[in-house]
């Protein structure tokens, strides 16, 4: 039985419900280790304050929804101009280079490079929550390209209704959550 005494009152439970998510909540847990470890973007990472021994759930600090509005406040910047800057930046890459115009891109540009996840999960306000301290914080940082391509065929699900106030969960056939367009996500094959 898990001790639940260990919770806070500003936290969320992010419960695993397949073996994708059990896997996305372990390769989270390894960025967020890491990321203590190096002291590298620690702003933009929630703590993990508990998990369960088979990773079937995390007990992470509470995120509230982002907005638009909210992100410019915050960042000063647009979060559709770090989605269009990110996209460039990624194609500029195969392309020979391109660098990000906006100071937020080039943080989910290196975080990304290096904790293996794609770029364009970060792109977009609903993977991104405010901190009680006023910060803007990713709230998914297990979709690692190695479980992505291990546990997802087609297009991505991004999951809702886990971290408090974002949405409803709506099961479908791949999962949980609502399909993003596979045309504005990489191919896994």
């Amino acid at each position: 039985a898990y001790d639940y005494s260990k919770e806070t009152k500003n936290s969320a439970l992010k419960v695993a419900f397949r073996n994708a998510g059990v896997a996305q909540n372990k390769a989270e847990h390894k960025v967020y280790q890491n990321v203590k470890k190096s002291k590298l973007y620690e702003r933009l990472v929630p703590d993990i304050h508990d998990h369960a021994p088979d990773y079937s759930f995390l007990i992470s600090e509470k995120l509230s929804p982002m907005t638009k509005k909210i992100f410019r406040r915050v960042t000063g910047e647009s979060i559709d101009d770090v989605g269009s800057d990110i996209l460039a930046s990624s194609i500029g890459v195969m392309e020979g280079g391109a660098e990000p115009e906006t100071d937020f891109a080039q943080d989910i540009l290196t975080f990304s490079a290096l904790h293996d996840l794609e770029p364009m999960e970060f792109s977009r306000e609903d993977n991104l929550g405010l901190s009680e301290s006023g910060g803007v914080k990713f709230l998914d940082t297990g979709a690692t390209h190695h479980v992505l391509q291990d546990h997802y065929s087609g297009p991505r699900v991004y999951s809702k209704g886990l971290i408090p106030n974002l949405g409803r969960l709506r099961p479908d056939d791949t999962g949980f959550g609502t399909p993003f367009p596979q045309s504005t996500y990489m191919n896994l094959g």
